[in-house]
């Protein structure tokens, strides 16, 4: 009767111990594997400036690990090189970017100034994610030109803070269909310190953008320090640009962390400074080739809501273009339903 007393409370407390671990892991990461759905806008207000790339903003949904189908499944399998064990996620975004000269108030072209232009857009994306490395397919359609809606929503969004409409829109690149298509694998290198309290990682990234919206090769590197690092890989950005993606792990209570990163673009053409591939525009600028950011960031973080600021250094992008720009990015993540 002992021994059957004593296995049946050994069972229990090996029972109650696995509970308590499955507990614990619950609290490490909830909502792990919910969809996401994230709010970007980038604008160079933050900097004092309201000139070259003026304005950026996005909204995009992020769905949890589902096996792949139709498109996806191929550019899973054939393209981001899916195995096995890995993860995939499909993500939709809508999104717009403006452009601007320095001399907004002038009516006529300005040569040698940077070209209006606007570009309205919608995303689709694949990623794949496995031990720590993520493969991302993009590809962007939309239009760019009047039909991108620029003047309307940079003259609306003056008006609501008071501030001075632009002149000049008259003068934008035109129409034209715009497409980049971009592949993307960042990597995440990582180790925790003080008992696992503070994580400290770097992200190796590199990739290619293909299209008449843009054409270049890219790599960048990204540090990290902080808490719940682990399966992130920094915030979303508005592309061009040295950006992470729509999901991030969640825990309970808050968490944070701090990071900066570089990254370099060798850009063979950019509609926005080339003009039209297909036609010819008022106003266009010599662009130069190599292209630069600096950015350094905070995130905060609780539970299944996200909040980041990033402040961006970009290289001058054109001949007398005036020098470096300067614009920050503020985007808001959450959590959705397991869909």
């Amino acid at each position: 009767m002992q021994g059957k007393l004593l296995s049946t409370g050994i069972s229990a407390v090996v029972l109650f111990a696995s509970a308590a671990s499955a507990g614990a892991d619950d609290k490490k990461h909830t909502h792990i594997n919910d969809a996401t759905i994230s709010f970007t806008f980038e604008n160079d207000y933050f900097a004092s400036d309201d000139f070259n790339y003026t304005n950026g903003s996005k909204a995009s949904w992020l769905s949890g690990p589902r096996p792949p189908a139709g498109l996806a499944a191929f550019a899973a399998e054939h393209l981001l090189g899916m195995g096995p064990g890995a993860e995939a996620r499909i993500g939709f975004g809508l999104g717009q970017s403006l452009y601007t000269p320095e001399h907004t108030l002038a009516t006529a072209p300005l040569p040698g100034e940077h070209p209006y232009a606007a570009y309205l857009y919608g995303e689709y994306t694949t990623m794949v994610e496995e031990n720590d490395r993520l493969t991302q397919l993009t590809a962007q359609v939309g239009m760019v030109g009047p039909s991108a809606l620029g003047e309307d929503a940079q003259n609306f969004a003056h008006r609501l803070i008071g501030g001075v409409e632009a002149e000049g829109w008259d003068n934008q690149i035109g129409d034209e269909l715009g497409i980049a298509i971009t592949l993307d694998q960042r990597r995440r290198i990582g180790t925790s310190i003080g008992d696992g309290w503070i994580e400290i990682d770097m992200i190796p990234a590199y990739g290619v953008t293909v299209g008449n919206v843009q054409t270049d090769v890219h790599t960048s590197l990204t540090f990290r320090i902080g808490d719940n690092l682990a399966k992130d890989y920094g915030p979303v950005r508005v592309t061009p640009g040295l950006g992470g993606t729509a999901y991030f792990a969640s825990v309970p209570g808050f968490s944070w962390h701090v990071f900066g990163g570089f990254e370099g673009r060798a850009v063979a053409r950019s509609i926005f400074l080339d003009g039209r591939l297909f036609s010819d525009d008022i106003v266009t600028v010599d662009k130069h080739p190599l292209v630069g950011d600096a950015q350094a960031g905070v995130v905060l973080q609780y539970d299944r809501f996200q909040l980041s600021y990033i402040h961006v250094f970009r290289s001058s992008e054109f001949e007398n273009s005036g020098g470096s720009d300067e614009f920050g990015a503020l985007s808001f993540a959450m959590k959705l339903g397991k869909w």
